[in-house]
């Protein structure tokens, strides 16, 4: 039972710890697609205006801007989902090393219960309950899997 509560607890902060990897995800993967749907756009719009009879002209001069400032939300995009990324990994890296701490620590926690209840500083309630004999000191912990 003492093992369960510490799961429980670890569970709940993990699950806490978590809660805003959804938004990061998105960011990461809409990011990029609205990068390439500004510079499709863009490419649309400065190409619309050519006309055949105007290629190899002067008139086409300005096509080449407007591709070059198309390319710029791609890039944008590009960036935002790097460096969302990156935020992402290192707070994947975060709770990976938190839950590593929690296990410790609760394995720790588990073995300190264990040794006082070899000792006899820890009463369950069963045993309380009941009349005390050289019996009831020489059972296994409640939560012990041999039992």
């Amino acid at each position: 039972m003492f093992q369960l509560a510490l799961e429980a607890a670890a569970d709940d902060e993990l699950a806490n710890m978590r809660r805003g990897d959804k938004v990061l995800e998105g960011t990461i993967a809409i990011s990029p697609l609205l990068g390439l749907l500004g510079t499709v756009s863009g490419l649309i719009g400065s190409l619309s205006s050519i006309q055949i009879s105007d290629l190899g002209t002067q008139a086409t001069a300005g096509v080449t801007l407007g591709i070059g400032e198309a390319l710029i939300s791609t890039a944008t995009g590009l960036i935002v989902a790097i460096v969302s990324l990156s935020f992402y990994r290192l707070f994947q890296l975060f709770i990976s090393n938190q839950a590593r701490i929690f296990r410790k620590a609760g394995n720790d926690l588990e073995l300190m219960y264990r040794q006082a209840w070899a000792a006899g500083s820890i009463v369950s309630s069963a045993s309380s309950s009941s009349s005390s004999s050289s019996e009831d000191k020489t059972q296994t912990p409640p939560n012990d899997p041999q039992s």
